[in-house]
């Protein structure tokens, strides 16, 4: 009994080079477009990689690697996150920044957390911009800005920008704030801080 692999003639097979592992291989001429030799090697190459905050070693999966993981758990991330002195607040609040920064979180104001997301984030989005470098000069995070742009319609839209919290200055910022906020708002921020 002749094998369904070797049916066909040699003339009908060509030779290939794998770009994953670089073994030698032989394809169908239909398929002579083909570039990897196996399904494990289509899938990608597990890399082993020093995490960035802890450096203990941990083996990244394709998928982690266009992700651009650089850490090997929530907890490594969020510390090194939070250790970042680009993101720390540079003015102490005092209890009316607490009080004007619930209000504007009330109005304004979104937070998510796990299974949504791998951490709490708190974002305030704004059109004016001021109050955004003063929420992040108050109690950290990050701001971006988006500039006018042209409407659909034909119109200019407005400059506007995001306030962005993440990790532990997120739970400490709804830890914060929690007394001052609506009964609707405090049970938004329960189920995120429970979970």
């Amino acid at each position: 009994m002749v094998s369904a692999r070797l049916v066909g003639r040699p003339r009908d097979r060509v030779q290939r080079i794998c770009v994953a592992c670089g073994n030698s291989f032989e394809v169908p001429r239909s398929r002579r477009n083909q570039i990897h030799c196996s399904f494990s090697c289509r899938r990608g190459v597990y890399v082993a990689r020093n995490c960035e905050w802890c450096r203990r070693s941990f083996t990244l999966t394709p998928r982690m690697q266009r992700d651009g993981t650089r850490f090997c758990s929530k907890r490594c991330a969020s510390l090194s996150h939070k250790s970042r002195p680009d993101l720390a607040p540079t003015v102490h609040p005092t209890m009316f920044d607490i009080v004007f920064a619930a209000g504007v979180y009330q109005g304004e104001g979104t937070c998510q957390g796990p299974p949504r997301q791998r951490s709490e984030i708190v974002k305030v989005g704004q059109v004016e911009t001021w109050l955004l470098t003063w929420l992040r000069d108050r109690f950290g995070g990050s701001v971006k800005i988006y500039g006018e742009a042209r409407r659909r319609d034909g119109g200019v839209r407005r400059s506007f920008g995001y306030w962005l919290l993440t990790g532990p200055r997120a739970r400490g910022f709804l830890y914060t704030i929690f007394t001052f906020l609506s009964p609707r708002r405090r049970a938004q921020l329960k189920e995120v801080l429970a979970a």
